[in-house]
């Protein structure tokens, strides 16, 4: 069993987190295409930062927040002179909480909050960050909770911010949208737990006591894309996980992620990725390396 406690000075310590990283970056470096297994946030202090996701150009100036979800391949331009703050933490230490896996959800692939258009979201979210950025480098007492507390409140900030800007269902009473809201919340939990077993769309309208036709139509509604759609995007999620290990084969992902063929998972993986496993198993880099690093030099 390894030793938690580090020495230093003569002095006995905890190690540093694992879990999160912040960056002040002041540098003027691009980033060519590459992932990572952990979320992460930009938030420019001074000029703006260039993000390409999905191959659209996306231009965050100071006041914005741009979040890239676990797994997204995205590229980063700093300009000549600038200053941003960049966080990177471990998601998968809050997807048992009840809620969270869909606010995340929510992000698709990457997520922009401009100062312009939703200034009060934006206000609370670079506080948050701000206070993140304090705590981390001030090293206070109980600095774990502390920060774990404030991605909590981050996130949830989105999450409410979706339901006050869209009615998921505009066509029924506001009692009947509060329902509906909450089973398809308590739904996308479950498909969170479940999504490698034999899922169906019949399966999961007999759950909540809807026909078929109606659960198409209500999933639709809530989630912005199918529910064939919306469950290869959380088999491709666990994938990309998966694929950080070099010895797990690509047909052992597949399996594991609830596909019953390797040829069904390439062609899921590739209309979602735009590109093979092989090939995005070859572009993970950076904070995960890292982890690596620090786990080793402990």
């Amino acid at each position: 069993m390894n030793n938690p406690y580090v020495v230093q000075d003569d002095t006995l310590a905890l190690p540093r987190m694992k879990w999160i990283r912040v960056y002040h970056n002041v540098q003027n470096e691009n980033y060519a295409t590459h992932w990572h297994t952990s979320v992460e946030i930009i938030m420019p202090y001074v000029n703006y930062y260039d993000v390409i996701c999905d191959g659209i150009r996306h231009r965050v100036n100071p006041g914005d927040v741009f979040i890239i979800a676990p797994g997204e391949l995205h590229t980063l331009f700093a300009p000549d002179e600038g200053e941003r703050l960049i966080t990177l933490f471990d998601y998968s230490l809050f997807s048992s909480l009840q809620g969270m896996n869909s606010i995340l959800e929510s992000i698709h692939h990457y997520r922009h909050i401009k100062a312009k258009d939703d200034p009060k979201t934006a206000e609370i979210l670079t506080s948050c960050l701000k206070d993140i950025e304090y705590e981390f480098f001030q090293e206070t007492p109980y600095e774990d909770p502390i920060l774990f507390s404030l991605i909590i409140r981050f996130f949830v900030t989105i999450g409410r911010a979706n339901l006050e800007l869209k009615s998921f269902f505009p066509d029924l009473t506001i009692e009947k949208q509060h329902e509906y809201t909450n089973k398809f919340l308590a739904l996308n939990n479950y498909i969170s737990w479940n999504y490698s077993t034999d899922l169906t769309s019949r399966k999961l309208a007999d759950m909540i006591g809807f026909t078929p036709s109606e659960f198409s139509k209500r999933f639709e509604q809530f989630n912005g894309q199918s529910f064939n759609n919306y469950l290869n995007q959380k088999r491709i999620s666990h994938a990309e996980k998966l694929l950080v290990y070099p010895n797990v084969s690509t047909t052992e992902v597949a399996m594991s992620c609830g596909y019953k063929s390797l040829s069904t998972f390439n062609r899921a993986f590739r209309s979602i990725k735009k590109i093979s496993p092989t090939e995005y198993k070859g572009l993970i880099r950076s904070f995960d390396q890292d982890i690596s690093n620090d786990n080793e030099n402990e």
